[in-house]
């Protein structure tokens, strides 16, 4: 007679038998539930190779339909029995975001033993029987109180949180051409969750810097400073979309939520509100009655004006020529699809407001930007992204400061966790000289995106105009390890040194970019200036020649220029510039009082004529004192 056997597993100070149902530490049993011992079995028959939570669900659940939610507790269970987060970083079980599990601890097969017996009959004596009774009684009872116990423990890593991360959505058609939709999607999630004022939401920027990236959660959240993420897949086939999304304490990897969408692509934002609401109510958020109305009122769209706002906005980002050119004919697609499409319209306006080289007239543009607002404000009211762009062109174009600050306002009472709202108020607060609100507001924008290379540099920017010198320096060096092509920054910075006495600093600086792009007449500009702060005004006027042969063809922004004659303390040329801008209506003037650079020409009585036209309101105590 052949006898079966079961393989008995090595791993760690861990032997695992699987024909006993026992795991011991170092000899000594270490108590786990059933179906937490045959997932940790499942993997360990697989060393090191991926398994999917499908292939887990079906081993240890057969035939039975459970959620996501029941393996997420069991491997919990797991890697707390195996003390398994050392230094931040998994031992034994991996996590591969949103797909399934690999053990990752060398494994050996050490014995066997043979397979368990099936179970006797029962047996009819009645003091076996009441004993029996009692035992399972005791193990009910125990098994409901660490339930209770675990649901207790959730309950309360819920009720701690206040900060989350979503983390971008994984693409699960895997077609590259689908990854504006996943994208899309987890910035409408971020959106939806950021205008719950209770929450703090880490903004686009610093979470898309985990996509495709396998990192253990507690250590991605300390990054982030986070005490829980969203993350989950999304699949888009035809006009349907699901969405797989779940819940997770970070600090303990505790699965804490899980649920399932499948809903046509017209109710999309109708989707976002929903998930947005089930975890809010889950971390018991509160929402004031204008946020719970806005969730309620979310309308539906017309899939294919859905899908090219969407392109739109992958464009937008990208922040370059080409991609404003494609987000301006994708916006431009959305609303002939839906004319009643207020996103479309808002995103069109502000690729108008901020493409400082479209080919258009300027008058033309900003003509452009401002209708497509309004109309998008006419359509819905309650569109933060329209509201903020009324808000910089009344800004940077039409000097109208009360009407820019009230909407800058109203886009961040709509949308609380907007990083470019806040960004653009601290910028519009720095150059109104209000210097310690525009630093608070600066400061919260590197909480929301504390990896962005563009929060650090802002606020750099805004210490840079309240002459925190030493601050807002270490702050643009921060932006420059995030990512040491950030050209902003290393502008900035140079102005720093130019104006402090290092301008062969600022030299080295800019000669750094210079080495990047040859050809970008406004960095030669910036360097210009630099070489005529430094004493290099041969080098300087060399490149002003170079840059006056090339204007008729490439255009310059005249404060350009004029940074550009300040350098070589040639202030009557860098007057007429400004005066230049205010013809042109350039978008450089909200800082002619406050930028420290441009202390040397405050005095020139026709700045100050330029400056009593643009009507700025009275310094703040905290302004300080022009040199």
């Amino acid at each position: 007679m052949v006898h079966q056997t079961q393989p008995i597993y090595q791993f760690g100070p861990f032997r695992l038998e699987s024909s006993e149902h026992r795991l011991l530490r170092d000899g000594k049993p270490l108590p786990l539930p059933h179906k937490a011992f045959e997932v940790l079995l499942v993997l360990v028959e697989s060393p090191g190779r991926l398994v999917l939570k499908e292939d887990v669900l079906n081993r240890v659940w057969p035939e039975i339909f459970v959620e996501e939610a029941n393996l997420a507790v069991a491997v919990s269970q797991l890697r707390k029995a195996l003390g398994d987060i050392q230094n931040g970083q998994h031992r034994y079980i991996e996590t591969v975001r949103t797909i399934g599990y690999r053990f990752v601890a060398p494994v050996q097969v050490v014995g066997s033993g043979p397979v368990a017996p099936a179970p006797a009959a029962p047996h009819r004596n009645v003091r076996v029987r009441i004993l029996l009774a009692v035992a399972v009684a005791v193990l009910l009872l125990a098994g409901a109180g660490y339930f209770l116990t675990r649901k207790t423990n959730r309950a309360a890593m819920s009720r701690g949180i206040t900060a989350i991360a979503v983390l971008p959505l994984e693409n699960l058609s895997h077609d590259p051409e689908q990854e504006y939709f996943a994208d899309g999607m987890t910035e409408e999630l971020i959106t939806n969750l950021a205008s719950i004022s209770s929450l703090k939401v880490i903004s686009r920027t610093s979470v898309m810097r985990f996509k495709k990236v396998r990192k253990p959660l507690p250590e991605l959240a300390h990054e982030l400073g986070v005490e829980a993420v969203v993350e989950g897949t999304v699949m888009r086939t035809g006009d349907r979309v699901r969405i797989n999304a779940q819940l997770v304490h970070a600090p303990t990897d505790t699965h804490l939520w899980a649920a399932s969408y499948d809903r046509e692509l017209r109710d999309v934002f109708a989707l976002s509100s929903e998930i947005s609401q089930a975890i809010a109510h889950e971390v018991e958020a509160n929402l004031s009655p204008a946020e719970r109305q806005q969730f309620a009122s979310a309308r539906p769209v017309n899939p294919q004006a859905y899908e090219a706002y969407l392109h739109g906005e992958y464009y937008w980002n990208q922040r370059t020529t080409d991609g404003f050119n494609r987000a301006v004919e994708l916006f431009g697609e959305a609303i002939r699809l839906d004319p009643s499409f207020a996103p479309a319209y808002a995103g069109l306006a502000k690729t108008y407001a901020i493409w400082y080289y479209n080919p258009l007239p300027v008058e033309e543009r900003l003509a452009r930007a401002r209708n497509a607002a309004l109309r998008a404000l006419a359509l819905d009211d309650s569109l933060a992204e329209a509201h903020l762009a009324r808000a910089y062109l009344m800004h940077r174009f039409e000097w109208n400061w009360d009407g820019a600050e009230a909407e800058f306002k109203r886009a961040l009472q709509l949308n609380p966790g907007s990083m470019t709202a806040h960004q653009w108020y601290a910028i519009f607060l720095m150059s109104m000289g209000r210097f310690q609100e525009a630093v608070s507001e600066a400061q919260h924008i590197r909480s929301l995106d504390p990896l962005s290379p563009a929060a650090a540099a802002t606020l750099g920017r805004v210490l840079y105009f309240a002459r925190r010198f030493p601050e807002a320096t270490q702050q643009l060096q921060s932006a420059l390890q995030l990512d040491p092509n950030f050209v902003s920054a290393r502008y900035d910075l140079a102005q720093i040194y130019a104006i402090n006495g290092k301008a062969h600093e600022a030299v080295n600086e800019l000669q750094q970019v210079r080495d990047q792009n040859r050809t970008d007449v406004s960095l030669l500009a910036t360097l210009a200036y630099a070489y005529g702060k430094a004493g290099q005004t041969v080098q300087a006027r060399a490149l002003l020649a170079d840059i006056q042969k090339r204007l008729p063809s490439e255009h310059v922004a005249p404060s350009t220029m004029a940074f550009l004659f300040v350098g070589l303390a040639d202030y009557d040329h860098a007057v007429s510039c400004f005066e230049r801008e205010y013809s042109e209506r350039g978008n450089y003037l909200p800082f002619l009082n406050t930028d420290p650079g441009l202390d040397p020409l405050r005095s020139n009585p026709r700045i100050q004529w330029l400056l009593a036209s643009l009507r700025f309101p009275l310094p703040s105590a905290d302004q300080p004192n022009k040199r």
